[in-house]
């Protein structure tokens, strides 16, 4: 996902859509940590794992997807988080 300068009607929709690029990066290496999981209990570590990666490797895009302000951002509309189970 890149982003155009004047994209983006404010800085608060700007930082939506970077969370909403943190969701999508998180998902995507979620699910493939699931997939190449051979038991339950390995695929439970393995996410585990991946998430503490994420967090790591991408600092910014998790301070904003925790920032509960941006998920009831008037000018951005709600941030769309994977409906439950998507990651299951």
């Amino acid at each position: 996902m890149f982003m155009e300068p004047g994209e983006f009607a404010d800085r608060s929709a700007l930082l939506a859509a970077i969370a909403v690029q943190g969701y999508e990066i998180l998902e995507r290496r979620l699910r493939e940590a699931r997939e190449q999981a051979p038991t339950a209990v390995r695929a439970l570590s393995a996410l585990i794992e991946t998430y503490v990666a994420f967090a790591r490797d991408h600092l910014a895009h998790i301070h904003l997807m925790l920032r509960g302000e941006l998920a009831r951002s008037a000018c951005c509309g709600p941030l769309v988080m994977p409906a439950p189970g998507a990651w299951c």
